[in-house]
């Protein structure tokens, strides 16, 4: 059944100093969500800004010269009104402990500009500092790196793309330390948006070399799966199908969060991506409707976001109203929704709050919404304005019936915790001497024994290519 829970009244009214000290949430705001048709159409006037620590007006390019520039007419001010910029960080004149940001990029500006601006000093140069007197104009605090992806080849990245990227936030950092240190203003800040595949994480991102000059890293633990795929998925699952095997396990939040952490970042610098949208697909057969059956291509376009394969929450809630019927991925602790040919994996309060606990109880300290303007800010769920948000916020101020002394991987089970990021090798058992884990894909393992009553040596390294070098 389709959750349609109404918080009560003290829910309706919270104010940013409700959201717990030491936590962060993190709100995307979109220049586009303006050209939504009739009542749906959505400006900074209509971001309930209370419910974010940190917002990011997301996107600006760049230009051919490789400087920053506004990508939409109305973003800069001009002679006859106020532009986006400016009425974005007026918000904080009411709320003066918020820190907005300028994101450059997204996926539809493509990885290229930024390998041509990136791959020389000079260039870098160029956009570096046409950044500065631009954020300071309108008052931002900061810039978010959004390069979908260095080093990617399906996005005509290259191999240099590695080093470029450590390149460009090393200078960028520095440049804003001198400028502060010259003008005695706050230091503008820099964070990035992160890709959540381990495959383009190793491809790109050259962690321990970048992460001591961000503030923070925001992770797109989202689009898993999507229409792309010829067979349903869901494209923000918590944990992995337990079915699952080799690469694919490692295509969650979970892991890709632990992921991050591994390789360098401090939890405290990660802020989690939290969708509030879904994707949707078109079955092939309706009667076949369970996850993972086949489909034939991207489902139909929502009445408010008219994009293919996506609906936002508000619009999950027009498919409910419908007649879709709602189905939940234990698992994967995800819901999806099915009406007639339509099928649709995307997130609701349960599964966002059970998240935010699995974050808070792992050390994680901020989460990352995309986007504001895909929460039901009109209440057509009949939950309330921004009932996702308010659902996160609430989640980090519960105190009661949270899980306790969960492992860092994601399922609560020694095999997955020993064989984390391992494949093809050989480690010790967690109680058993005379046994040991083959950890044969990733994060899973299978139980071995040592033969003829011996044990598994204890004066070697933890974990070995062949059984004979411990089994003693």
């Amino acid at each position: 059944m389709f959750l349609l829970i109404m918080f009560g009244a003290a829910i309706a009214a919270v104010t940013s100093t409700d959201i717990p000290p030491g936590n962060r949430i993190w709100c995307y705001y979109t220049n586009w969500a303006q050209y939504r048709l009739g009542d749906m159409k959505y400006t900074v006037e209509h971001m309930d800004i209370s419910l974010c620590t940190h917002a990011a007006f997301a996107f600006a390019i760049m230009n051919k010269r490789h400087a920053i520039k506004a990508f939409e007419f109305n973003d800069e001010d001009s002679p006859f009104q106020k532009g986006m910029y400016s009425k974005f960080n007026a918000l904080k004149s009411q709320h003066p402990k918020l820190k907005t940001y300028l994101s450059v990029g997204g996926w539809n500006f493509g990885a290229e500009p930024f390998t041509d601006m990136a791959k020389s000093p000079e260039t870098r140069l160029t956009f570096i500092k046409s950044t500065i007197p631009f954020l300071r104009k309108y008052n931002f605090d900061g810039l978010d790196l959004d390069w979908e992806y260095p080093a990617d080849p399906s996005r005509n990245g290259t191999r240099e793309d590695k080093q470029y990227f450590v390149s460009l936030i090393k200078e960028l950092y520095e440049a804003y330390k001198e400028e502060a240190q010259k003008t005695g203003k706050p230091q503008l800040q820099l964070t990035i948006a992160a890709p959540a595949p381990r495959v383009k994480v190793n491809e790109g991102m050259d962690v321990k070399n970048f992460i001591q000059y961000l503030e923070f890293i925001n992770l797109m633990s989202y689009d898993f799966h999507g229409a792309w795929e010829k067979n349903t998925g869901h494209s923000s699952p918590l944990y992995p199908l337990s079915r699952e095997k080799g690469e694919i396990r490692t295509w969650n939040m979970a892991f890709s969060a632990i992921y991050w952490n591994r390789i360098g970042v401090p939890k405290s610098k990660i802020n989690v991506g939290l969708p509030f949208y879904g994707r949707t697909f078109t079955l092939v057969d309706p009667s076949k409707n369970f996850l993972g059956a086949p489909a034939k291509g991207p489902g139909q376009n929502g009445t408010v976001t008219r994009i293919g394969g996506f609906l936002a929450y508000f619009e999950a809630c027009e498919m409910q109203k419908k007649g879709g019927k709602r189905h939940f991925i234990d698992d994967q602790k995800a819901p999806y929704m099915v009406l007639g040919d339509q099928w649709l994996g995307y997130e609701d309060k349960e599964s966002l709050t059970i998240k935010v606990h699995w974050l808070r109880e792992h050390g994680f300290t901020g989460v990352m919404i995309w986007t504001m303007d895909n929460d039901d800010y009109k209440n057509m769920c009949n939950q309330g304005d921004y009932p996702l948000t308010h659902a996160v916020v609430k989640a980090l101020q519960e105190t009661d019936h949270l899980p306790k002394n969960l492992p860092d991987v994601p399922e609560n089970n020694n095999l997955n915790r020993i064989c984390f990021n391992k494949t093809n090798v050989y480690c010790p058992h967690w109680t058993d001497l005379q046994k040991y884990v083959y950890c044969d894909t990733i994060m899973e393992g299978i139980v071995g024994k040592c033969n003829d009553g011996k044990k598994w040596a204890a004066n070697t390294s933890p974990c070995v290519s062949e059984t004979v070098r411990r089994c003693q």
